[in-house]
């Protein structure tokens, strides 16, 4: 597939990974000889698959007459330098971004196909670290945006992202396109491909589509990934209106399909746009735009008196909506304690706050909104310090 597109005059070049669980099998020899609290010695390691795979592929591509380079970790040349955390190292962007344009972008313009491993980096002293799970994509990552190369396509055993876990659900069909926002809500969901430590490297600047190794064609099949994402934490105001917050209690709601549906629908029938939606046994709460509110709160009201299971409702006007979202929201621990005590602090009450992977929500007060999101952002700045 690579030598078609050679043949084409594309520039391509290549990240590879460890075969099979290559990978798998060294972490369990490295935990056999007991070398787990010599961190350094377990990537340095671990770094043989990929390492392993990239001669493989480079003499591969040799043979069949396409001119290639090989590039090792150990060379003067290699362009991926991260922080000294090892089995989970961060690149220097900065760093990587000179390296990738001097080095292998060079080369791309001499007509040579670079042969990278993934998954592996250096410190500025020369220790070989490892980027964790998902860490070839973020090597082939770095490379598409700072060459800049026009699409970045993920080569695997999977024809693309697929509805379901096919291991699951045997009628699992692959998608032809996902938005990143879609496919960061599920990266740490069980999904197969792209963690979300890979996806805050995509910046929009190319495309991404992930295609099976059994396509006719790097330019053939797959998903394509398409949109952006914030790639640090942001805070912003879901809406330039007051909203609302709609309290329904009773005995099961949230296991009475026909009182959420007609709920649903009346909601529907007034074209209100659902903000965000939360429920347990007893209660149900919605969060609307106060615009239209007093005649749909009238026409809920309407089913409360009409089932038996529904107790009562209670209705909070003139909120405002602060929606936080960014990479790095599900693995900043106690990120909702450092975004709600400045506001405790500041005697701002908070209302509700409700979560998703890929963002929380806090409702403030409307009249207070412009204080809640300076002291929401100046807590994630400092989260970012």
């Amino acid at each position: 597939m690579v030598k078609r597109e050679i043949d084409r005059g594309t520039q391509t070049a290549i990240v590879v990974s460890a075969m099979g669980r290559t990978t798998d099998d060294l972490l369990e020899t490295t935990s056999a000889v007991s070398l787990s609290n010599n961190t350094d010695q377990v990537d340095e390691v671990l770094s043989m698959g990929e390492r392993t795979s990239g001669r493989i592929f480079n003499a591969t591509l040799s043979n069949r007459g396409v001119r290639s380079k090989y590039f090792d970790p150990d060379d003067d040349e290699w362009p991926i330098i991260t922080d000294a955390k090892f089995g989970d190292s961060t690149p220097i962007l900065s760093t990587c971004q000179r390296r990738i344009q001097r080095h292998i972008l060079s080369c791309l313009e001499d007509g040579i196909v670079p042969v990278l491993p993934g998954f592996v980096g250096r410190t500025k002293d020369g220790r070989i670290t490892t980027m964790g799970r998902g860490g070839s994509d973020v090597t082939a990552f770095l490379l598409a945006r700072y060459l800049p190369a026009d699409e970045c396509v993920l080569v695997t055993d999977s024809e693309g992202l697929m509805t379901a876990d096919p291991k699951l659900i045997k009628n699992a069909r692959p998608l032809p396109r996902i938005r990143i926002g879609e496919i960061f809500s599920l990266a740490d969901s069980g999904t197969k491909f792209l963690k979300s430590k890979a996806l805050q490297y995509m910046d929009g600047t190319f495309r991404v589509r992930i295609t099976s190794n059994m396509a006719r064609s790097l330019r053939s099949g797959g998903t394509l990934i398409v949109g952006g994402f914030p790639s640090a934490l942001t805070a912003e105001l879901e809406s330039p209106q007051p909203s609302m917050m709609i309290t329904i209690t009773g005995e099961s709601l949230s296991q009475n399909p026909k009182i959420m549906k007609e709920i649903l629908s009346k909601i529907s029938a007034q074209r209100a746009r659902i903000l965000g939606f939360s429920a347990n046994s007893n209660s149900l709460i919605i969060y609307l735009p106060c615009q239209r509110g007093r005649r749909l709160v009238k026409k809920i009201h309407e089913s409360v008196l009409a089932h038996s299971e529904m107790t009562a409702m209670a209705v909070r006007n003139n909120l405002s909506l602060i929606r936080i979202v960014g990479f790095g929201l599900v693995e900043t621990p106690g990120l909702i304690a450092t975004v709600s005590e400045p506001l405790r602090k500041s005697c701002l009450n908070l209302y509700g706050i409700f979560t998703i992977a890929s963002s929380i929500v806090l409702l403030v007060d409307w009249e207070h909104r412009q204080e809640a999101l300076r002291l929401v952002q100046m807590s994630l700045r400092r989260v970012a310090a």
